[in-house]
């Protein structure tokens, strides 16, 4: 049982009582991150992403759309920061839709993925280079790449403030992180509950930041996906190791207040309002055709 902040070290938590399905939805009232308390040990779940996330599942033209949309939110979001020549590292790569991007853009790209089926698609279909193990295990050298991304990977995560560490020695000293991950404050509309076994972690704005940077790194731009709304995050390296960089007696009552209304009294409404869940479907597929139109001739699909 995971009961203290990963970012704050705080042991002061907020129960949201959403105990369904194995999970023990807590937040932390000093820095506000949200969590699943009762998450499986990392290497049960490293197991779970390796051999049953997907099992029996391929990797069909619809998903590979979908990912397309979401890849080309990145690149938008990332601009002139994305030149030709520099060393690009996709942490849970997936299928290799977003390397495919950016290697089109003329970067050099490697991906990390632990399913062997998108790794294998990313390897044999579009000639990636993609290694399926952990980040902490990876045969990769310090100070190798120029831009490391974590797209929808941190709130999976058992440690996301370990590997974002992690990450940090592998990146040049004007690296970049981006990160991208499912937005608490505006939760989608769908089907399944937005707390759901397969997350661990829930950011807000806020909390993405302090994670962020107490990894080592200076967030300075962020925005929000015009695909679903997820947060997006753009980081550098620090010059010097990650130090206490929030300071938890400093209790953030605005975020708390928040998790405690706008989660327990609203969320199950949300769900209910089919409106969203029609305007979210259009607002995706809208996103996937232009994507599709301004990108699809880059990559195979």
């Amino acid at each position: 049982m995971t009961s203290t902040c990963e970012t704050c070290a705080c042991k002061d938590l907020l129960s949201l009582d959403i105990r369904n399905r194995g999970l023990d939805i807590v937040a932390c009232r000093s820095c506000g991150l949200v969590w699943n308390r009762n998450m499986a040990k990392e290497s049960a779940q490293i197991q779970f992403y390796r051999h049953e996330n997907r099992a029996g599942s391929r990797v069909r033209g619809s998903y590979l759309r979908s990912m397309l949309g979401r890849a080309s939110g990145i690149v938008e979001f990332l601009g002139d920061d994305l030149q030709p020549g520099l060393r690009h590292l996709d942490v849970g790569c997936a299928e290799g839709t977003l390397l495919a991007l950016t290697r089109s853009k003329g970067l050099v790209v490697q991906g990390l993925e632990l399913d062997a089926k998108f790794s294998q698609f990313a390897r044999k279909v579009r000639q990636l280079e993609v290694h399926e193990t952990p980040l902490e295990r990876g045969p990769l050298q310090s100070e190798s790449f120029d831009l490391i991304s974590f797209i929808h990977v941190l709130e999976h995560l058992v440690h996301p403030v370990r590997v974002l560490t992690a990450a940090r020695r592998l990146l040049s000293q004007k690296g970049r992180l981006v990160v991208e991950v499912p937005n608490l404050n505006q939760p989608l509309p769908a089907a399944r509950r937005f707390f759901r076994p397969k997350h661990n972690f829930y950011f807000s704005e806020q909390t993405l930041r302090i994670a962020v940077d107490s990894a080592g790194y200076s967030s300075f731009r962020t925005a929000l996906s015009p695909r679903d709304s997820s947060l997006q995050l753009l980081a550098t390296k620090n010059s010097a190791p990650a130090q206490a960089t929030f300071n938890a007696g400093g209790r953030l009552d605005d975020e708390s207040e928040w998790i405690e209304t706008k989660v327990r009294s609203e969320r199950n409404q949300h769900y209910l309002l089919i409106k969203l869940l029609f305007t979210r479907f259009l607002r995706q597929k809208s996103y996937e055709r232009k994507a599709l139109k301004t990108y699809g001739a880059r990559i195979d699909l």
